[in-house]
């Protein structure tokens, strides 16, 4: 198995964010995450139950047992630790194609992109039948700006199971990277008709007007969305962020927009920096800048809890945010807002 190249470890480094969404792909199919369900889309997810199995008192024997170490080792951040453990399972199960998909699940929160794919490569050979795969290694390629392998992911996972909302999301999702909007549309439509309340579809829609500069359109999809899951802290989010940072000033408005925020914030109990990072450009709006200031900085201390160390100076905290956190806290400590 070949090691990842500095040239690839750069480019997961700059795309920290998608990668953590291709984490979060492989983690669902692992049985880290649940399965997308209607309301999927929320800032955060309650694990679904697993069966739970514990090392024996002399230490893990059995594959599963090793896997369960992995588990809680990852849990802790011990990577290397997670990845030795998952070493000695698949040693012992060299064809559990989910072993492999688990190891891809550590290697993408290191930032080695090659050493995914490979494991998620080895798991579709082993077992070709499964989309959750496909899908796994479809958002990896995405996470490295491959666009045309991540397609032809896509489009196998949705060969492979065509009545999957959550397939047409995420090739929409691709789809709208590529500035193929049409196409994107397509997508969430489709996924829609399979299921009229499938959440991540109508935030979908909602971003591709974003994308369109139609924010007055953005804004009014996200709103009727908040009606229909007034618990979706990311729903409250994106329609604060369209309110607070928007170029269309008949459009903001910064006292809903920082209810908006406010009310994702407590959802997510006040711990996603995303969130604060909102409510922080929603006060900014709304002319009050020390709220700003102090928001802003909450936001960025959580996200350095959060990144490794060697990343911050590329990241800027930005990533798929464009400008980073800290430049939005230059802006406010200037009296200046957001535009986005």
């Amino acid at each position: 198995m070949r090691r990842a190249s500095a040239p690839g470890c750069r480019r997961a480094a700059g795309n920290r964010v998608r990668n953590a969404v291709a984490g979060l792909a492989i983690a669902a199919v692992v049985g880290g995450l649940p399965r997308a369900s209607a309301q999927e889309g929320s800032k955060r997810a309650t694990p679904a139950p697993t069966k739970l199995v514990r090392p024996s008192s002399a230490g893990p024997r059995t594959a599963a047992e090793y896997q369960a170490r992995a588990r809680e080792r990852f849990g802790r951040k011990d990577y290397k630790l997670a990845i030795e453990d998952l070493d000695r399972a698949i040693a012992l199960e060299p064809r559990s194609a989910g072993l492999y998909v688990e190891r891809a699940r550590v290697w993408s929160a290191r930032f080695y992109p090659d050493m995914e794919i490979d494991d998620l490569t080895i798991a579709i050979q082993l077992d070709p039948a499964d989309p959750e795969f496909r899908l796994a290694r479809a958002m990896s390629w995405s996470s490295q700006g491959r666009h045309r392998l991540a397609m032809d992911d896509y489009n196998a996972a949705i060969a492979l199971r065509p009545a999957d909302p959550r397939l047409y999301v995420a090739r929409g999702n691709e789809w709208k990277r590529d500035l193929k909007l049409d196409d994107a549309l397509a997508d969430y439509n489709a996924a829609i008709r399979l299921n009229p309340r499938y959440v991540p579809a109508y935030i979908g829609r909602a971003l591709v007007s974003r994308q369109r500069r139609d924010f007055a359109r953005a804004a009014a999809e996200l709103g009727a969305l908040v009606q229909m899951v007034p618990e979706n802290a990311e729903v409250h989010r994106l329609l604060a962020r369209i309110l607070a940072t928007c170029n269309n000033e008949s459009v903001r408005d910064g006292q809903v927009a920082v209810r908006e925020a406010t009310l994702a914030c407590e959802l997510t109990r006040w711990a996603d920096p995303d969130c604060l990072d909102t409510l922080a450009a929603a006060y900014a709006e709304a002319g009050d800048y020390d709220s700003a200031v102090k928001w802003q900085k909450k936001a960025i201390e959580l996200l350095r809890k959060d990144v490794p160390s060697t990343l911050k100076r590329a990241m800027n905290f930005g990533g798929r945010r464009g400008v980073g956190f800290e430049d939005r806290l230059a802006f406010y400590k200037g009296r200046k807002p957001t535009r986005e």
